[in-house]
């Protein structure tokens, strides 16, 4: 039980220290504050704020899946798993909406 409860703190504590930065970018009262100005440069923060996120999370979750296929690869089948690339290539279609595979036709 004590283990446990080790583990459990620690989960927690790894997700407070590797995330709350991140959601702080994307804070709601903050962003709605200074979205209420409008101006460019109101703008331009939300925006810079948005890369920062994009980028944070890029840095956060693809280190983490290499370092996991890294350790466990050998136990599961070569085409059983996204590659590196293709997550970073994922990850952008999602936040920026491209589809390299649209542009190269």
């Amino acid at each position: 039980m004590n283990y446990k409860a080790v583990a459990e703190e620690s989960a927690y504590m790894y997700q407070r220290q590797a995330w709350k930065p991140l959601v702080r970018l994307l804070d709601k009262e903050e962003s709605k504050r200074e979205n209420e100005s409008d101006s460019e440069d109101t703008r331009a923060l939300i925006r810079e704020k948005m890369e920062s996120f994009l980028k944070g999370f890029s840095e956060l979750v693809v280190p983490a899946y290499i370092e996991f296929l890294d350790a466990y690869s050998s136990a599961l089948p070569s085409k059983s798993y996204v590659k590196p690339e293709a997550v970073l290539e994922l990850l952008d279609q999602i936040f920026n909406g491209s589809d390299s595979k649209l542009e190269a036709s």
